[in-house]
């Protein structure tokens, strides 16, 4: 395991720990260190101007003047942050090999400011040969020997920044070993920050056929797989930075202020470090602008090179300060406190949700086509990838849904592949703009809305996400007794009434049809739909999931997250399935029912004995054809809402499946049908009325 700056410093004799604290010190405060080093050398090139060409005014401007007192500056700060950094490296040396390479590159690693100390001495060297010069030859120089040694001095200090510069950076040139770990790291740093999966994966894959081949990269091998481990815990903090930053870096670009990717730190990449962190650094503080970009990314920088939590935190802290509480920062400083278990994670947590909800510059994105309010944030792109705002007037609703996500994350426990969002504020009541507002807040997590998959020509892997959703609803009916449901067992007959006289629907109708039609209609439907109540009678049931595809994200390493936990009452298992595989149909026949048969399967594998056995197959099958002619009329009618107009070019398509439904049932359950052919004939001329007036219907 590494060590750290405090656990070498303390292994150090006292007079060197106040040598490198006083180093490692500087190196933290650049503006500091440099305005300690470019004032001097300001005042420096004006004694040097008038020394050498006679200016009496010492204050007289000459633009290279301030220049060099510039350059002193940013050589000093470079300086203390490669003093950090051989600090930090001594205390963690690498093995090394006997060849004449890795030697010298040892050498040079543990001694970077050999190389200056070279130049220094033929400096010095030359410095010496002009004193005795003029001592001798008092009449060539008009200079005494103190005055010439005051005009070397900036040379002299800049060839000693130069050469350590240089050493520092010969390193992966001179020792190719440490030029391949840095690669390895940069790879680490690209797959945290911007999510490549196939960086990381062909890392690993060189890296295992060189170890196979050559057997010399055991311990790059073994830093990448370190390095991994430590990902899987920071993983998801660097994720939604990558995005924030991805913002800053946008807005400095419209700002024309100086920005660069230097904050992300690596062995042997110090110059990019300091030279950034200093372009960063002057830019926010000397030109304006986004001055807590500089020290987000500082936080990053400290994270990755040092894993400090607490100077991080520290550091992010000061960022949400200068920005003036901006809910973004805010957000990302409550996340990285979230994910770093900091006892002040819930306290930033509260304030990030009311900094949010109370912004008036931010604009609600509704989530999905939901019922209840369901909401991202806009139009900050971090904000809306990363949170998810459920809303209710009544706390105590967000609380059951609350509860209900514990139960079903219990259930899938173990299981690989699935997952529930990460709550980061529960359900509470917070004063915005002083009104109350119920709200519970989750983490989003990236990756495709299975509904956008569904709308795609060709997705060869659709049928195999289906079969896993699929699997794990039959898990959660299978694992969890209805009575965890406060609302219990939804009246379907009533429903079924409520729905055909769905205002929204019914004005809809009537634009094509008279009203007595339509009377007639929903009268012809409730009296012909005996063989549909009676396979729900015949039902297990289970709670609702309400598992249509805008439910499930697919994350981009293959896990399924299901979004909503909201309790919904107990309905018959068939009704998942059906909100799964009717709202999209991409599915054919036979795929459906190789879906219904594997649902079957886990379910009476992972029964328990709180819930009812499945019916046979044939008989779940009966029960599912018959639950999409209900889940139709439900969906039309709860698609037909002025707010959900998205939806309404694919109410004519549910319909479709309802008619579909029926002709299944014919082919599959011959006897069945037959026994109801009156009723299935009335039901199939009624949903065809209700498809043809609404195909073609916009808003």
């Amino acid at each position: 395991m590494p060590k750290t700056l405090e656990e070498i410093l303390c292994e150090e004799p006292i007079i060197k720990r106040a040598i490198h604290r006083t180093e490692i010190y500087f190196a933290e405060h650049p503006l500091l260190t440099f305005t300690l080093a470019a004032v001097p050398g300001y005042f420096v090139a004006k004694r040097f101007g008038v020394e050498m060409y006679g200016w009496e005014d010492i204050w007289r401007f000459s633009p290279w003047q301030p220049g060099i007192g510039f350059f002193f500056g940013a050589f000093s700060t470079l300086m203390a942050k490669a003093a950090k950094r051989r600090i930090y490296e001594a205390g963690n040396p690498p093995k090394i090999g006997n060849s004449l390479a890795d030697r010298i590159g040892y050498t040079m690693w543990r001694h970077p400011s050999l190389p200056g100390a070279i130049f220094f001495m033929l400096v010095i060297a030359k410095v010496s040969g002009s004193i005795i010069q003029v001592i001798k030859e008092p009449w060539i120089y008009t200079l005494t020997p103190a005055q010439a040694l005051w005009n070397y001095l900036p040379f002299l200090y800049v060839s000693a920044c130069i050469g350590n510069t240089v050493g520092y950076l010969l390193h992966p040139v001179i020792r190719p070993h440490l030029s391949q770990t840095i690669s390895t790291l940069l790879a680490e740093v690209k797959y945290m920050l911007f999510r490549d999966k196939a960086i990381l994966e062909a890392k690993e894959a060189e890296l295992e056929r060189e170890k196979q081949t050559q057997g010399r990269l055991a311990e790059d091998y073994a830093m990448l797989m370190g390095l991994k481990r430590w990902l899987g815990k920071t993983e998801e903090f660097f994720q939604v930075t990558a995005e924030l930053y991805s913002e800053s870096d946008q807005i400095l670009k419209g700002k024309n202020i100086i920005s660069t990717g230097g904050y992300i730190a690596a062995p042997g990449i110090e110059l990019q470090f300091a030279v950034g962190n200093l372009r960063s650094f002057i830019s926010s503080k000397f030109f304006g602008g986004a001055r807590e970009d500089y020290y987000l990314r500082k936080a990053i920088s400290v994270m990755l090179t040092y894993n400090n939590v607490r100077r991080a935190k520290r550091l992010m802290a000061k960022a949400v300060t200068v920005s003036n509480h901006r809910p973004d920062v805010q957000a990302l400083y409550s996340l990285f406190l979230h994910y770093f278990k900091q006892p002040e994670a819930e306290r930033e947590m509260h304030k990030m949700v009311e900094l949010v909800l109370s912004d008036n510059k931010l604009r609600v994105e509704p989530l999905g086509e939901s019922v209840n309010k369901v909401y991202t944030i806009g139009p900050s792109k971090f904000l809306e990838s990363t949170l998810i705002f459920k809303e209710h007037p009544e706390l105590e609703v967000l609380e059951q849904e609350y509860t209900m996500r514990e139960h079903l994350e219990a259930a899938i426990q173990g299981l690989e592949g699935y997952a529930l969002p990460e709550v980061l504020a529960p359900p509470a009541t917070y004063i915005v703009n002083g009104e109350e507002m119920h709200v519970y807040v989750l983490k989003r997590s990236p990756g495709v809305v299975l509904w956008d998959l569904m709308q795609e020509d060709e997705t060869p892997e659709l049928v195999q996400i289906l079969n896993r959703i699929a699997e794990v609803i039959a898990v959660w009916h299978a694992s969890l007794p209805t009575d965890l449901s406060e609302h219990g067992a939804l009246k379907l007959d009533a429903k079924l009434r409520s729905r055909l006289n769905n205002e929204h629907l019914r004005a809809h109708l009537l634009r094509a049809m008279q009203p007595s039609d339509y009377e007639s209609l929903v009268r012809t439907i409730e009296k012909h739909y005996t063989p549909v109540y009676n396979t729900f009678e015949e039902s297990v049931w289970a709670l609702n999931l309400d598992s249509h595809p805008q439910q499930y994200i697919l994350g981009r390493k293959g896990t399924i997250t299901r979004v909503d936990t909201e309790d919904k009452g107990v309905v018959p298992v068939q009704f998942d399935l059906v909100n799964l595989m009717e709202c999209v149909p991409v599915l054919s026949e036979d795929e459906k029912l190789a879906a219904i048969e594997l649902y079957h399967t886990v379910y009476m594998a992972n029964a328990t004995p709180n819930v009812q056995a499945l019916p046979s197959l044939d008989e779940l099958a009966l029960h599912y054809y018959n639950g999409i002619i209900q889940r139709a009329i439900s969906l039309c009618a709860a698609w037909s809402s002025p707010d959900r107009t998205r939806m309404w070019q694919y109410r004519p398509v549910i319909l479709g499946c309802a008619i579909n439904a029926i002709e299944q049932i014919k082919h599959l359950n011959h006897g069945y049908y037959f026994a109801h052919s009156t009723h299935y004939k009335a039901l199939r001329d009624g949903l065809l009325k209700i498809q043809e007036c609404l195909v073609g219907l916009s808003a």
